[in-house]
Parts: structure tokens; C-alpha cells; sequence
């Protein structure tokens, strides 16, 4: 399967049957994403580093074409954010923060056709941690940069669980992306269902810490 069929097979699973109707519209989310995939080739060397690459992509769309996207324009660009996060990671490139896309209507645009402006924005990258433990009330707590989870009072997330170490696991942000480490816990950290000592993250990854359950997501 191509790597924008995936992606087309990702936004046919975010969207519910009623919204399908983004894959008949003038603009595929497929001619979407093989621009965004171009903007961030074209943006390597750009940046202050080598081998970075452009954080913040505005597509740019004629209003009558934005228009019946707006339903599910904050799926369709969460869906955007995380294949371009694959992809940058996967083609061992970095970003200075997680990816934001943005569908901007834009009068000048031509029908049936994007465009997208690929920027460099710098800033401390922030994330959450929800708890979605069972009997958890699932709110989420928002983080810059970096997070200590543990039993003790210095853990910006405390763990009131058992298994828990006192500085149990770290969150921090790398030149790779969000890094989940384990500090040499006595009962180890899992991601998504199996141990780790450390692992980058992903919108989504379930962190496990004991019974304790953490979904990791970022925050644009």
C-alpha cells in the first residue's frame, strides 16, 4: 500500500460514513497530503540544522473547496499532522516541534488546487498526558518540553499506584521527537502493551506504568 493510500485508509477511519464526502470533493485528502509531503521536502536544508525540517504547514484552499471541509477539518488536519510526523521520522529527518497543518480558504487560490506554505516555528514544544487508567476521569494535564512521571511530590505527573518508582519515567522532547525513558523503575514502563527502556512517541501511544494508563497526545 502507497503512503498515501494509508493515508486516505487513516481519514476513512477518523471520519464517520456521514463525512465521507471529503473523498469526492474537488481537493482528495491524497493531492492534500502529496503536497504537504512535498512543502516539507522542499523545506530540508531550510532550517537552522541540518536534516530539519518545517513544524507549521498552511494549505492553502479556494473558499468554495474549503468550505465543505469544514465539518471535519480538525480530523482531516489531525490525521495530516500525524503522517507527516511519521514520514519526518521515518526518512530520519527532525522538526523543532510537533507538525500543525492548518486549511486556510484563500481567494486567490484556483479552484480544485493547493497550495502550502511551509514555515519554521520555534517555541517550546508541548504535549498532554491523559489519564485513561480504569476509573480514571480522563483529564488531561499539559506539559513544555518535558514531564516526570513518579510516585514522588517532584513528578509533574504523580502516580498513585504501587508499582510506580518515585522518578519513575521521563517524557522529554530530543531532536528525534518526544522520548519516553524509564529511570531504572524496579517494574519497568510499557508503550502501547510492551516494555521499554526508551522509545519515541506518537499521537496516541498509551504509556503503562503499573495499572496506570497515560495517552500521550500533542498539543498545537
Amino acid at each position: 500500500m502507497s503512503v498515501l493510500r494509508r493515508l486516505e485508509a487513516a481519514i476513512e477511519r477518523a471520519v464517520d460514513s456521514a463525512a465521507r464526502f471529503v473523498f469526492r470533493g474537488p481537493v482528495s485528502p491524497a493531492e492534500i497530503g502529496q503536497e504537504l509531503l512535498r512543502a516539507m521536502e522542499h523545506s530540508r536544508g531550510q532550517g537552522s540544522e541540518p536534516g530539519t525540517v518545517a513544524n507549521r504547514y498552511v494549505v492553502r484552499m479556494a473558499p468554495a473547496d474549503r468550505e465543505p471541509l469544514a465539518p471535519v477539518a480538525e480530523r482531516l488536519c489531525s490525521e495530516f499532522e500525524g503522517f507527516l510526523y511519521a514520514e519526518m521520522r521515518g526518512n530520519g529527518l527532525r522538526m523543532v516541534s510537533p507538525p500543525v497543518v492548518m486549511l486556510q480558504p484563500a481567494g486567490d487560490q484556483p479552484a480544485s488546487a493547493v497550495t502550502v506554505m511551509a514555515e519554521f516555528v520555534t517555541g517550546v514544544p508541548r504535549f498532554t498526558l491523559v489519564d485513561c487508567s480504569p476509573g480514571a476521569t480522563g483529564v488531561p494535564g499539559a506539559y513544555e518540553g518535558r514531564a516526570l512521571l513518579g510516585r514522588s511530590p517532584e513528578c509533574d505527573f504523580r502516580l498513585d499506584t504501587p508499582e510506580a518508582s518515585r522518578r519513575h519515567a521521563l517524557i522529554e522532547w530530543s531532536d528525534d521527537g518526544f522520548v519516553l525513558r524509564d529511570l531504572g523503575s524496579a517494574n519497568g514502563t510499557a508503550l502501547n502493551g510492551q516494555p521499554v527502556s526508551e522509545a519515541l512517541l506518537s499521537p496516541g501511544d498509551v504509556v503503562g506504568i503499573g495499572l496506570a494508563r497515560l495517552r500521550f497526545e500533542h498539543i498545537k
